[in-house]
């Protein structure tokens, strides 16, 4: 089954978002980007309202968790283009799809930094 134009964009605002702010935080500057609810909407707002003006199609939501806590949650565009609904962060539905290959590969990665999974043969 093919993914839908909503998962695909999904996919590719999570790994985005993630990228821009590594970049940021990696970059040639004093001060380290901060991972908090302020930067990540100077970073992610401009590339979603961005996306959504410019394909007038399905929406997606993005949302941010550092440990337990949720740091931003947004929906946009709209998740039912032909009724005008709205992608919301908190009531619209969204198929993990293949992005849960991502949590896995970094839960698989976090117990080897713990010792506690020894990825040799």
């Amino acid at each position: 089954m093919r993914p839908t134009h909503a998962a695909r964009f999904l996919r590719l605002a999570f790994a985005l978002a993630f990228g821009l702010l590594a970049h940021g935080a990696a970059a040639d500057s004093p001060q380290p980007l901060e991972l908090t609810a302020d930067n990540i909407v100077s970073v992610i707002d401009p590339l979603m309202t961005g996306w959504v003006d410019k394909r007038k199609g399905a929406g997606a939501v993005v949302v941010v968790v550092k440990r337990d806590a949720t740091l931003f949650a947004k929906g946009y565009g709209f998740s039912d283009v032909e009724a005008r609904t709205p992608f919301t962060a908190d009531a619209t539905l969204v198929r993990p799809g293949s992005i849960s290959k991502l949590f896995t590969g970094i839960a698989v990665m976090q117990l080897v930094d713990a010792g506690r999974l020894d990825l040799g043969s």
